[in-house]
């Protein structure tokens, strides 16, 4: 697919337009699709243009091309449409779209030095178990005449014969890790974007990353629809459903119990653990009529803090790739030299 994010975000931001100009909604993603140059993505938005002329939703429109349109933003679109405040939602779900791009693109600038380092040192230490420790296996075979090897010089001489006997299945490993790592890097589309973001996920020290951003999104997401006036009942639970994270869609599901059942939603925010105590306290003592600007600027603060937290991530992530790289060769030296001693000693006997 030839489509990228950024264009997803512009068809978003000017569809949001059009929409808070009371425009029909079949005739402006029409004339929306004529604007794109990519046949792949104008065909679909034809067909999106198709389906809401026929009396469908927009968010079930666009749910029929989830490669294109990401669930999380059509389940954001059908809040929109049940709330009434769909061009507010598309306008987030384009900034959202534009930050996503720019933090992706950031943890991939961060990222390429580990991982090209970590594909050549793997390349590396193949080529050493391979063909320069079987050298040195056989000296010692010949010259300590059967005693028994140190354990970590074992170790090493185990691994190397596995590289000997799985070499085909290493190589070819290795060869379609690189072309996943190019498709990874190079495709600038939703599903490489999607797939990179769940594998940061799984790193050390990315926590702070993922907080932070759900903290972003779920203030931006309350402020549009506090600014319609809508009840923190509805604007809680209609969250719990658009988040991706279960954590944190749990809490909101139970802040608006809280809510409905005429708890004051400070206590309500206080009570999960989940959501920052910044958020508590400026909703405890903010006026509530400046309570929606307040919550932008802690979406806003929370961004800012999400990029703070890659930069981080990116400097642990090099340091945690040096001691690894450090204990890996410090062991092969270790393993293949001491042997060496007991026969210089031997030799000079």
């Amino acid at each position: 697919m030839a489509t990228n994010e950024t264009e997803i975000a512009d068809f978003y931001r000017q569809l949001s337009l059009l929409v808070k100009s009371n425009l029909p909604l079949p005739e402006s993603i029409r004339q929306l699709a004529a604007n794109f140059d990519k046949p792949d993505f104008k065909q679909v938005l034809f067909s999106v243009s198709a389906g809401t002329s026929k009396g469908q939703p927009l968010s079930e429109a666009m749910g029929q091309f989830p490669d294109y349109f990401q669930p999380f933003h059509v389940r954001m679109i059908e809040s929109g449409e049940k709330s009434g405040t769909l061009s507010e939602i598309l306008n987030e779900i384009a900034y959202m779209s534009r930050m996503n791009h720019q933090l992706v693109s950031m943890v991939k600038g961060i990222a390429l030095y580990p991982v090209f380092t970590i594909s050549f040192s793997f390349m590396l230490f193949f080529l050493i178990l391979r063909l320069v420790v079987p050298q040195f296996a056989q000296i010692f075979s010949e010259l300590l005449e059967g005693e028994k090897l140190p354990p970590l010089t074992d170790l090493v001489v185990t691994l190397s014969s596995l590289s000997v006997k799985y070499e085909i299945a290493i190589l070819a490993f290795f060869l379609s890790s690189i072309a996943f790592l190019i498709w990874l890097f190079a495709n600038k589309g939703p599903a490489s974007q999607k797939t990179f973001i769940k594998i940061i996920r799984f790193l050390p020290f990315s926590g702070n990353i993922f907080k932070n951003l759900q903290m972003s999104r779920f203030c931006s997401m309350w402020a549009v629809f506090m600014e319609q006036k809508l009840s923190m009942v509805y604007a809680f639970e209609a969250i719990s459903e658009i988040i991706e994270e279960s954590k944190l869609s749990a809490s909101l599901k139970n802040i608006s119990r809280g809510c409905a059942e005429g708890r004051d939603v400070v206590e309500c925010l206080k009570n999960e653990e989940i959501i920052s105590d910044l958020i508590v306290l400026t909703v405890k003592n903010v006026p509530e009529t400046r309570r929606s600007e307040e919550l932008k600027n802690l979406s806003q603060m929370y961004r800012e803090r999400t990029i703070a937290a890659i930069n981080k991530a990116g400097l642990a992530w090099e340091a945690f790739l040096i001691i690894i790289l450090s204990v890996a060769v410090g062991s092969i030296i270790i393993g293949l030299f001491t042997p060496l001693i007991a026969i210089i000693n031997k030799l000079g006997g």
